[in-house]
């Protein structure tokens, strides 16, 4: 992932930058997802802390072709999603800010 981004930002668009990571479908019960999140972090990834864990209304919302939002809104899974939305637009300003400013990625 990393290795395209940088492909498209010396080929295509110099500006792309990336804004998080999202872990979802997350069971950091099971030690492998610790490990993988883990690496990540160690890779100085930016992770969005908000992670999406597994659940069965995601489950029935993609076999639905709905978003969880609209097929389970008062879900943990939904509720999620919404601190997610929130998270994002708060790095989108930071980093929009940044580039006005012209120190976007410095």
């Amino acid at each position: 992932m990393i290795t395209a981004i940088g492909h498209i930002q010396e080929h295509l668009n110099p500006r792309l930058r990336l804004l998080g990571v999202l872990v979802s479908n997350a069971r950091l019960e099971y030690s492998i997802q610790r490990r993988t999140v883990a690496q990540m972090e160690e890779a100085r990834l930016p992770l969005f802390s908000t992670m999406i864990a597994a659940s069965a209304r995601i489950g029935s919302a993609v076999d639905e072709h709905r978003p969880v939002l609209g097929t389970a809104p008062k879900s943990f899974a939904a509720d999620s999603y919404r601190v997610l939305s929130l998270e994002m637009e708060r790095r989108s300003r930071g980093w929009l800010w940044n580039w006005v400013a012209g120190t976007a990625g410095a």
